[in-house]
């Protein structure tokens, strides 16, 4: 089939062979998209910053998987799940972080798929989608977007791949159950998806961009879906994650600031003033679907902006990605419908995406790093490997203190104790340590005392520290606390004894 024929079918409604059933076009997809998390995170942009919520999902991945992130409810722990096998700490973050870059590479996919199924036309779209939003966000969007545990990409390509294998097999049961298997795994790895699922579903389904017949039995099982997920949170998850909204125009105001001060104004501007001439140019109807989605999106922003959650949370970028990764990846569709109608040579229209994948890699992501082996970001990482040493040689097994300090301590502890043959487990007393606590109380009960190292410079801040991460009564043992200094940071060498509450007897 020509490339030409490819894009005039992408341009109106697909044959059946165009569906995604053809296993070479699928094969080089999935061959782009794993060579982007291969390469992604080795990029002077990406690599070597991983904070403590980078470096802590492969902790929950070796010493205890949890269904959800460490006392949460929302983000089911699909990626450190399958990255369970691999029990090296080092190795486990780094498979962890190729899968959330190859996800999130591959999430544009969730609201281009309802506008085109040929395959070779979706994996351009996805490629400049990519190179579009490196080019525009700021580097810590960028950081959220690919590296850090953020599941909004791999919930979109579970979204798709449900709609796929409901669409794959339409009357037949088990086509359905898998669909419905599958978006149960997407709502559960981040029940905010139904924010922009349900909104797409709907659009689709109005303007008829797939069969109204298939949309609405996708509702049904979308609905189903978010059902099994939210009862699913209610039975494994640890804490409920604060409902509720507070609305006023200083949220919405403080919502768009957090977005505006991650992009670029006059990149966002120029591809949208493009992509729109180029969908009137092309098609009226696709402009008018693909400016409602953004537009809903820009409007998603502001609703956002008023949760409790988000404003908690000091309006974190994080939370708004995934409105300005449909809203990029309508743009993007618009741009490459345009440009179909002047790509006649295949062989052209396969260099110019491999321009595109170069001017991502090199110009937006900065090309290879010097430090693309390192792991944890530069104001954790040496401090971390000094403190975990000391750690190690004083036989401490729990370190208290700080969030974003314990938990790249602890990562870089376990990574030293590969290396020695008196391997002892170590443990964090930080938030989210909770999760691992009738396993120190068994170590304290059967040690009688733990020895812990904090990071903090008194006894009783030490104390009612580790007590409020662990959620029990924490005590210093008389006579055994002894100051050290570790990179120029004064810390207390203790023994600790924990007693249990009644629900750990």
């Amino acid at each position: 089939m020509s490339n030409l024929r490819i894009f005039k079918e992408a341009a109106g409604i697909p044959s059946p062979k165009t569906l995604l059933h053809n296993r070479r076009d699928v094969a080089f997809l999935i061959a782009v998209a794993i060579l982007a998390g291969l390469t992604f995170p080795l990029t002077t942009i990406l690599a070597g910053t991983q904070n403590a919520d980078g470096v802590i999902t492969a902790l929950i991945s070796t010493q205890k998987l949890t269904w959800y992130f460490w006392g949460q409810d929302r983000f089911l722990n699909f990626i450190p799940a399958l990255a369970m096998p691999i029990v090296d700490v080092e190795w486990n973050l780094r498979f962890q972080i190729f899968l959330r870059t190859f996800f999130a590479f591959l999430a544009p996919l969730g609201v281009l798929y309802f506008f085109s199924q040929s395959v070779r036309f979706l994996t351009f779209c996805v490629v400049l989608t990519n190179c579009l939003l490196v080019l525009t966000l700021g580097s810590s969007a960028v950081f959220n977007l690919y590296v850090v545990h953020n599941p909004f990409g791999t919930s979109l390509v579970l979204f798709v791949l449900s709609l796929v294998l409901s669409r794959s097999g339409q009357r037949q049961i088990v086509w359905q159950l898998a669909a419905l298997a599958i978006g149960f795994l997407a709502y559960a790895t981040n029940i905010a998806l139904l924010v922009i699922a349900l909104p797409l579903i709907a659009t689709a389904f109005c303007f008829a961009l797939l069969p109204r017949p298939q949309l609405l039995r996708f509702f049904i099982i979308n609905l189903l879906c978010i059902a099994l997920a939210y009862l699913h949170s209610r039975l494994y998850g640890m804490g409920a994650t604060p409902a509720g909204s507070s609305v006023s125009w200083q949220s919405i105001h403080s919502g768009y600031a957090a977005v505006a001060s991650n992009i670029s104004y006059g990149g966002w501007g120029i591809v949208a003033i493009t992509a729109i001439s180029c969908g009137v140019y092309s098609s009226k109807r696709d402009w008018l679907v693909s400016v409602l989605i953004v537009f809903g999106c820009v409007a998603l922003i502001g609703v956002l902006s008023c949760s409790v959650w988000v404003q908690l949370n000091g309006y974190d970028i994080r939370y708004f990605l995934i409105f300005l990764l449909v809203g990029m990846a309508c743009f993007s569709y618009l741009l490459c419908r345009a440009a179909s109608r002047v790509v006649l040579d295949q062989r052209f229209a396969f260099g110019a995406l491999a321009i595109v994948l170069a001017v991502t890699w090199f110009v937006g992501l900065h090309g290879l790093s010097r430090s693309y082996t390192e792991l944890v970001s530069p104001p954790f990482r040496g401090f971390a490997s000094d403190v975990a040493a000391t750690a190690i040689d004083n036989r401490a097994q729990l370190l208290i203190g700080d969030y974003w300090q314990v938990w790249p301590i602890v990562f870089e502890a376990h990574i030293q104790n590969n290396n020695r043959s008196d391997q002892l487990p170590v443990y964090g007393a930080a938030w989210r340590g909770d999760v691992l606590r009738k396993r120190i109380l068994r170590l304290s009960w059967r040690k009688r005392g733990i020895q812990a190292l904090c990071l903090l410079d008194s006894v009783d801040a030490c104390s009612r520290t580790g007590a409020e991460a662990l959620h029990t009564a924490m005590s210093v043992i008389p006579g055994s606390v002894r100051a050290v200094t570790v990179a120029s940071k004064r810390m207390l060498l203790m023994t600790v004894t924990l007693e249990p509450t009644a629900s750990d007897r």
